[in-house]
């Protein structure tokens, strides 16, 4: 019995791990630069936010330089904020702002590329008038 319950603690602290987003955004991305056009998607399927199209240039450190870029609700969205990184939120996904995007699953090859982010973290915004 007091075997069986260290087991079940020791699985539920794992998953609670496992399950846990991360403190700070990963360095890796695979497109920086502009949101140039945010679509909200408007309830047509549960879990995706919207799109956003990101601009960028073929620069070191960028895999493409334009790509739609789909949010859904497992997207882990930051802002950077001086020198730390805050939780943001689909409505900060703004048009103008510069942000990374790192995607996850497969990536359709047409251009602009389509893809699904992982994560997005907005460097900048634009500022409002």
């Amino acid at each position: 019995m007091t075997r069986t319950i260290a087991l079940l603690i020791l699985i539920a602290a794992l998953l609670a791990g496992c399950a846990a987003k991360p403190a700070t955004p990963s360095p890796d991305y695979d497109i920086k630069g502009n949101i140039s056009d945010v679509q909200p998607a408007g309830g047509q399927l549960e879990d995706v936010l919207g799109r956003i199209r990101i601009e960028g240039e073929k620069i070191a450190g960028n895999r493409y330089d334009k790509a739609v870029v789909a949010v859904s609700t497992s997207t882990r969205i930051w802002e950077k904020k001086g020198d730390e990184y805050v939780s943001a939120a689909w409505e900060d996904l703004q048009f103008g702002a510069t942000v990374t995007a790192k995607f996850t699953g497969p990536v359709m090859e047409s251009y602009p590329v389509q893809a699904s982010a992982a994560e997005i973290v907005i460097l900048a915004r634009m500022p409002q008038q």
